[in-house]
């Protein structure tokens, strides 16, 4: 019983750990017109985003909406690769 609770412990400071490190990594997510992109750390804060003037006009609404999921999509997929990678090269073996 103690032995699992160590277990716990130790898995729970790799995964602070885990969490510190991704929050210093950047990640740019862009649309596929490149109009619009996003910035985000490795935690999925956004740190920036940045708008084509010419998605600005109101007659714009809906290809500034879809390019900014586009973007917003992209930068998820990264991250998740990015947290995979930097999980298997942790070290942390999950049950």
């Amino acid at each position: 019983m103690l032995d699992k609770l160590k277990q716990l412990k130790d898995l729970r400071a790799q995964a602070k750990q885990l969490e510190e490190t991704l929050a210093q990594e950047k990640i740019l997510g862009v649309s596929t017109a490149n109009k619009v992109s996003i910035e985000m750390n490795g935690n999925q804060t956004i740190l920036n985003i940045n708008i084509e003037p010419q998605l600005l006009a109101p007659d714009k609404k809906t290809e500034l909406e879809e390019a900014l999921k586009e973007a917003h999509e992209d930068c998820l997929q990264k991250i998740k690769q990015l947290m995979a990678q930097k999980l298997y090269s942790s070290g942390i073996n999950l049950p």
